[in-house]
């Protein structure tokens, strides 16, 4: 079914067997507004579009497509809660010629796509200063742009995307511009860890953010997290820290769980201000660097890795309690700071390549201790 007009259009509900194809504003003067009133159900594509980026789709009911869905040509999708877009075999694409999302009133808003070989793609998502949540879930790959949920005086929306939710095939999400304002954050692939979570921008949440369910991590160079208490280690393979500029993970009040991370020459500043912080492993493949900026304890180990701890260079600046390396430890440069926290090194082998000066008060220890084992200690 193929429907065009010149002016602004109403839909109400529809049951179509086969394609749905509505164009409003079609002699491209104006601003013209579609509006989908009633539950649209389709078995083919569905395809929504003005013709200008100054028109407007506002979006108040359910739309199924049983192939592909798209809402392109316009300068604001309006979604209200309780809407659901479907795509049930195809992509689900809000990115053409679109200049926002924007989810304008209070509850939650839920985009669902099916099939492997296809996505979700999103331009800047934004609010009408309401809480509104956003749950997407894809079979395939998503690609989101900004996203900031800003409650104005209420609470902020919280966030979840879920790629490869039928766990097939990897899939990618892929994080393009910064997420703000945001109140819980999930992240996560499917349950066979075999997907990619790519973060190109900042994420700033105002509650915890977790990632999940993934071969790989990457942090492009200079992103930041930070939120109450950041997790990214329940089924993480590797956290990469691809570019050369420092990734600052900063939590409020929580703590920080990171699984194995590997960095070329980025810095990875860990501040848990309100909580510990846990590191399963860190590998330095062309000059990676650390600085524990803040914690209330550090362990590079414990249930996550074996703790081993390859950098060019180490700055334990601040820390309430201990640090510890907990498998073996080869540092180029370390430097400590004159602070109470204690400083623990018990892996097998332990390697400092300067002339290192213990400047923490809380403490030292060098080598496991205890009969049977055997340790090796190289300074400067």
């Amino acid at each position: 079914m193929t429907l065009s007009d010149s002016n602004s259009i109403t839909l109400g509900s529809a049951t179509v067997g086969g394609d749905y194809n509505v164009t409003t504003d079609s002699d491209n003067t104006g601003i013209s507004t579609m509006t989908i009133s009633g539950v649209i159900n389709a078995s083919g594509d569905v395809l929504f579009s003005g013709t200008s980026a100054n028109d407007i789709i506002d979006v108040d009911s359910n739309i199924s497509a049983g192939g592909s869905l798209t809402l392109q040509q316009a300068s604001d999708i309006q979604l209200k809660s309780g809407a659901a877009l479907t795509a049930q075999a195809g992509d689900l694409d809000l990115d053409n010629s679109v200049t926002k999302i924007t989810l304008d009133t209070a509850g939650t808003v839920n985009l669902t796509q099916s099939g492997d070989a296809n996505s979700v793609q999103l331009v800047p998502v934004t609010t009408g200063a309401v809480t509104t949540n956003l749950v997407i879930s894809a079979q395939g790959s998503v690609t989101a742009q900004t996203i900031d949920l800003d409650g104005g005086g209420s609470a902020d929306g919280t966030l979840s995307i879920t790629i490869d939710s039928n766990t097939t095939t990897p899939e990618t999400l892929t994080i393009d511009g910064a997420i703000t304002n945001v109140a819980d954050i999930t992240l996560t692939g499917g349950a066979d860890s075999d997907n990619t979570i790519d973060i190109n921008q900042d994420i700033t949440g105002t509650g915890s953010i977790s990632i999940e369910n993934a071969g790989t991590v990457d942090l492009a160079s200079g992103v930041d997290l930070t939120g109450t208490s950041i997790a990214a280690s329940t089924y993480i393979g590797t956290i990469n820290l691809s570019g050369v500029a420092n990734n600052e993970i900063t939590t409020t009040t929580g703590s920080i769980t990171f699984s194995d991370v590997t960095s070329n020459a980025a810095k990875l500043i860990l501040k848990s201000v309100g909580g510990t912080t846990t590191v399963g492993s860190y590998t330095g493949l062309g000059g990676g660097k650390i600085q524990v900026l803040d914690s209330n304890g550090t362990v590079f180990g414990g249930t996550l890795g074996d703790g081993a701890v390859n950098a060019d260079t180490v700055e334990l600046t601040n820390t309430t309690g201990s640090i510890k390396f907990e498998g073996n430890t080869t540092i180029a440069t370390l430097s400590t700071n004159s602070v109470g926290y204690a400083l623990e090194f018990t892996g097998a082998s332990n390697q400092v390549g300067n002339n290192v000066t213990f400047d923490n008060t809380g403490g030292l220890t060098l080598g496991r201790g205890g009969a049977g084992k055997s340790d090796t200690w190289i300074s400067g």
